[in-house]
């Protein structure tokens, strides 16, 4: 896993929200919804 992907796991865990974790995490708001899908 990358670091983001990491940060993304543990905002996942945190949040229950895939879209708000992926945003957390440092994605870009058009990748935070692809990646929360």
């Amino acid at each position: 896993m990358i670091e983001r992907q990491k940060r993304f796991a543990a905002h996942y865990a945190e949040t229950g929200n895939g879209a708000e974790a992926a945003r957390r995490a440092g994605y870009s708001e058009a990748a935070a919804r692809q990646t929360a899908y």
